[in-house]
């Protein structure tokens, strides 16, 4: 019998062959070139960014990319097909032994003045992975990358949690869970995490803002052994702050 759970922001689908299956979705609206967009931003960018957040979802479970599907509520000709250059690029960075399919639909029956997009994506989970990661209360609670929406996202300077270093993460045995932080910001994800969350001092962050939205995954939380800091620190592109 199948059976299904919520699980922080995915879907987990329980199969009778022991095998999970992982859910996780992305909307975008108001973002891109046509008049009616909030922020301005080219398509391609756009795509880039949705599809990458639904991937790091799964990858942050240590889950397997199986399939990504966009729904472009835009006309593909010229404007969807830039988006679908965006979401091609964020698959592209995925590791090669990682083959799926992108598929979708556009929006062809009427004249869109406004950029709208969801991204689903489809990842299997080994077997006998257990959730949320087991902890034994003494790993060290870190911030990778730093929460950037709209605008900022585009003014990056190398403050972004990329692809690679989300790979780098979850390959490092120290590392215990990595939580993306969303669009609810530092302190709603500090709350999915519970008693590790509930540690940290606020007080002592006053560079951070806890309640800016984390736009398209642009950081992470990270819970891991403190010894592996070091070499962490090494081979990770983006800032990383202890909390």
């Amino acid at each position: 019998m199948i059976h299904f759970e919520q699980f922080r922001d995915v879907t987990l689908l329980h199969m009778e062959n022991e095998e999970t299956l992982v859910i996780s979705c992305d909307s975008i609206g108001g973002i891109g070139e046509k008049k009616e967009d909030r922020v301005q931003a080219p398509p391609e960018v756009v795509g880039y960014y949705g599809a990458r957040v639904a991937l790091m979802e799964v990858i942050a479970l240590k889950a397997k990319p199986l399939a990504l599907i966009n729904t472009l509520s835009v006309e593909m000709e010229n404007y969807g097909e830039r988006i679908l250059k965006g979401i091609e690029k964020a698959v592209a960075e995925l590791p090669e032994d990682v083959i799926m399919p992108v598929t979708g639909s556009s929006e062809e029956n009427f004249p869109m003045v406004q950029t709208a997009l969801g991204i689903t994506v489809l990842a299997a989970m080994e077997k006998g992975t257990i959730l949320p990661p087991k902890t034994d209360g003494t790993e060290s609670l870190y911030l990778v990358g730093l929460p950037k929406a709209g605008s900022s996202v585009l003014a990056d300077q190398g403050e972004i949690l990329s692809m690679e270093d989300l790979y780098h993460l979850k390959n490092q045995r120290n590392v215990k869970d990595i939580l993306p932080v969303g669009s609810k910001g530092i302190a709603y994800e500090l709350k999915v995490l519970g008693e590790a969350g509930r540690k940290v001092d606020r007080d002592k962050h006053s560079e951070l803002d806890f309640y800016q939205s984390g736009g398209p995954s642009t950081s992470a939380l990270v819970l891991m052994n403190e010894e592996g800091i070091n070499e962490l620190r090494s081979i990770i592109k983006a800032p990383i702050t202890k909390l």
